[in-house]
């Protein structure tokens, strides 16, 4: 249900190349002038994608993704939807993900907050939640393998990593990832520019990652954005290809924010181990942000942890002025039998 969301999946792009630069290990150019492709893309492309975060930074809304494969139970072609929600301000984060069949109608969602991160889940749709993780001051890494905030910041800036790879890492990892060209290109009739790379690595290797190389397509009229990427892959069973293509609409402020994604995944050895997806996001930026208390327990019908903070500090203020009513009315209580004492009465 992940992969999807790390870019793992993808159609085969068909590209024109027209100059090629050569690139010394590392990402360092060997004889490049400052206006080659090369020395654009290690300089411009970090500060684009720092652009492209912050303004994601403000993002909210869906995805609804189709997977297609061959199930060997059913021995037919199966194709299974899942629905993506996120939500995001500046200090918090929220990421649900809900099946919708045919076989799986489950739902989790993670969130995180300055006071706590959360994980939970559902049976049905339109079940009740129930909590099945808590961190407090944490940033919720032990529920699903990473925090929730780069799970929301992977899904709303896809157009800008390669697997679990954000392109600047792609370019300055050296020691994972080998810059072998960065070439002027043609795509669709525009200006392109491609990254060729390596990262052989035993299958093996833990975390584990299929992609052994490939080569990357940016639009560098689009904040240097990914129009795809065809990759080499290798599994226990097999090697192959993954394959994605990318479409965009402009924001207002010319941001490229990411429509569909199809992909396209293909097992050499067995053509029944491949797949085929394709996802539809509605990302929009709402007139504000959401507030803290979106991210939390409450908000989902579920009890506040014990010392979470301004909940239970509610909670305890409403409660002391309680306190002080009743000691008011003891107080009034015995002052009133003592003036009913008084001699002369």
């Amino acid at each position: 249900m992940d992969d999807f969301l790390s870019g793992k999946g993808v159609r085969r792009l068909l590209v024109i190349c027209c100059v090629s630069l050569p690139v010394c290990g590392g990402g360092r150019v060997a004889g490049q002038d400052k206006d080659s492709a090369s020395t654009r893309v290690l300089e411009e492309v970090p500060r684009a994608y720092k652009r492209h975060l912050e303004y994601c930074q403000k993002l909210q809304g869906t995805v609804r993704q189709t997977e297609s494969f061959h199930n060997a139970k059913k021995g037919k072609r199966q194709h299974d939807l899942t629905a993506y929600e996120v939500k995001a301000n500046a200090s918090c984060g929220s990421l649900m993900i809900q099946s919708l069949g045919p076989d799986r109608f489950d739902g989790e969602l993670v969130a995180v907050s300055p006071r706590y991160a959360f994980h939970v889940k559902r049976n049905q749709e339109r079940a009740e939640w129930f909590i099945s993780g808590l961190e407090r001051g944490g940033d919720g890494a032990s529920f699903r393998g990473e925090s929730v905030r780069l799970s929301v910041e992977r899904l709303l800036t896809c157009g800008y990593y390669v697997d679990k790879v954000n392109l600047p890492d792609l370019l300055t990892k050296t020691e994972e990832y080998k810059i072998q060209k960065i070439s002027s290109c043609k795509r669709d009739g525009a200006d392109a520019v491609q990254i060729d790379f390596d990262c052989s690595h035993p299958v093996r290797r833990i975390p584990f990652s299929p992609v052994q190389g490939g080569t990357v397509f940016l639009d560098p009229s689009r904040n240097w954005c990914i129009l795809g990427y065809d990759l080499k892959a290798e599994w226990g069973d097999g090697k192959g290809s993954i394959s994605t293509a990318f479409a965009y609409r402009n924001s207002r402020e010319g941001m490229p924010i990411v429509l569909k994604v199809n992909s396209v995944t293909k097992n050499s050895s067995n053509s029944l181990l491949g797949s085929e997806r394709a996802g539809e996001y509605d990302l929009r930026e709402p007139d504000r942000p959401p507030a803290d208390e979106a991210f939390t327990l409450s908000a989902y019908g579920l009890p506040e942890p014990e010392g979470s903070g301004p909940s239970n500090a509610r909670y305890w203020i409403v409660a002391g002025v309680g306190v002080a009513l009743v000691a008011a009315a003891i107080g009034l209580r015995r002052a009133a039998r003592r003036w009913d004492g008084r001699p002369g009465k």
